[in-house]
This record gives structure tokens, sequence and C-alpha cells, in this order.
């Protein structure tokens, strides 16, 4: 077995001044016996053996619903792009004609698509400050490890079923601090 590295943390107090430090060990980068870690340091998408899409869905539509899952905005499950506003790079929120372009279909196939996932919980339309995003359901996909309080605001009917009460006891008090930004649409 290779040796771990040891990754130290300083944690500084600001009000005392005391410092602390915190020693983790990781993976090494390379290590001999097991080889190089892929990808490390690089954005990922996780997808979960135990919440396949639902068989309703063909294998092309299921193909057509992963890719979107690489556009995913991590902190709330929003489907954007990178566009552009008078030169500036700016993001913006995935739209019917933009899936279209991704998907190589024409209007009524991907809002014929868009339907039918909205209808089984994997897309969410939601409105914040009155722009209209699709959100991807965490459990078909994530960018991140954890669940914010928006994601679970949008998707928690299908969330409910999956997180323990303790979990959506914390998120439901969150949510009614954060109060009434997101708009779930459908």
């Amino acid at each position: 077995m290779g040796l771990k590295d040891i990754k130290v943390i300083s944690i500084i107090n600001e009000k005392t001044g005391e410092v602390r430090q915190k020693r983790t060990y990781i993976d090494s980068v390379f290590d001999e016996d097991k080889g190089l870690i892929f990808f490390a340091n690089k954005s990922y998408v996780r997808s979960f053996i135990d919440a396949p899409l639902p068989e309703e869905f063909t294998w092309a539509e299921q193909g057509k619903l992963s890719r979107l899952k690489h556009m995913i905005l991590k902190e709330n499950q929003f489907l954007v792009y990178r566009g552009s506003e008078n030169g500036v790079s700016c993001i913006k929120p995935l739209g019917l004609k933009e899936l279209q372009r991704i998907w190589k279909v024409k209007e009524r196939q991907a809002s014929n698509l868009v339907r039918k996932a909205k209808q089984h919980g994997i897309l969410r339309e939601v409105s914040v400050d009155g722009i209209t995003y699709l959100a991807y359901n965490p459990i078909y996909g994530t960018k991140g490890k954890r669940i914010t309080v928006t994601t679970y605001m949008i998707f928690q009917k299908e969330l409910k079923e999956m997180l323990p009460t303790w979990a959506i006891e914390k998120f439901a008090r969150l949510a009614n601090d954060l109060g009434p930004f997101i708009k779930v649409i459908d």
C-alpha cells in the first residue's frame, strides 16, 4: 500500500489570535500500486447507481438528459451555459433554443422531452427574480457533494422520500429563514 500525503490547514481565530493546525491524510496524486488519480482537482459530475433515470425514457432520451449534467450550476442545480452580453462573459439560463442545439433536435422534440422530464421529476422549472431556469434533480446527477437549501426547496417532493427526518427539519427551518425568493413554476 502506498503512502498518504499530509494536508495541513491552519485555522486562526480572529478574536483571540489562537492558531490551530488540522492535519488530514489524503491520497497521493500518484501511487505506485494504485496508479494516478485521474483528473485530480477538476470539475466532475456525480451520478448514482441506485438512482437510474426512469424506465419510461428511451436510451436516446436518457443520453440527452445525461448531457445536461455537465451544465449544472453547482450551487443550485440550475442548468446554465456561458454566454456574453455586450462583450462581457456571463452565465445564462439554458432555454429551449439551447437544448435544441445541444440535442440536435427540432423545437417540438426538445419541448416534448423537457415536458416528460418535468412530469417524472427530473427537471423542474423555477423563477428567480423574474428569470426562468430549468433545474436538474440531484437524485439523477449533481456537480457537488452537498444539497443546498435552494436545491431542497426546488426538489423537496422527491428529496423528502430519500432524506432523513432530521435533514428535512433543518432544511425546513433554513427555508423559512430565507423566505420566498424562488418560485417553482410547474
